[in-house]
């Protein structure tokens, strides 16, 4: 595969225990995810890689989102070519790790998530440029820009809701209009 070829040093896990053992190796810098695994869910793997702030990206044929905890991470459909792989990698290893293993939190403070939404999108679109300028395939990061967009609008109507007068139905009923 062309990850060798890049330099990487590759390790398989097609079940949970093994899939464990590798996301606490200390020199892991990357991890490629299948949420589904022989034994199930690869989600306590994604918990584990995050807790270690390792990036990671999904390359999966069976869901097309991740769980939102892990929105941050690039999807790559099976099967895709190398060239969007590796590029999904270059993203996921040269963005900032809040980034990529932190979700955008809008349960906190609402407009605390929005400002960070709107600061991750100008990172994550200069890194894009970047990545870009060097040859890379950012298709995987473009859809994730996608998202973030997606979330910020939806933060965005929430707050407009939330700060809009209160509506009366009975209010509206008793006007009268020449």
């Amino acid at each position: 595969m062309s990850l060798e070829r890049e330099g990487a040093v590759v390790h398989h896990a097609r079940d949970i225990e093994p899939a464990l053992r590798l996301a606490h190796h200390p020199s892991l810098s990357a991890g490629i995810i299948d949420v589904r695994l022989v034994s199930g869910s690869a989600e306590i793997v994604c918990e584990k890689l995050t807790e270690r702030s390792v990036p990671f990206i999904f390359y999966t044929g069976t869901q097309p989102e991740p769980p939102a905890r892990f929105a941050g991470a690039p999807i790559i459909q099976k099967p895709s070519p190398a060239p969007r792989i590796l590029g999904a990698l270059q993203y996921a290893l040269s963005a900032e790790p809040r980034d990529v293993v932190a979700p955008l939190d809008a349960d906190r403070d609402l407009l605390r998530a929005i400002c960070d939404g709107e600061e991750r999108i100008e990172r994550v679109h200069a890194l894009i440029a970047r990545l870009e300028a060097l040859g890379s395939d950012t298709s995987a990061a473009q859809q994730l820009l996608v998202s973030i967009h997606t979330a910020l609008e939806t933060m965005r109507y929430s707050a407009n809701i939330a700060a809009a007068p209160p509506w009366s139905a009975g209010a509206s009923l008793n006007r009268r209009y020449p």
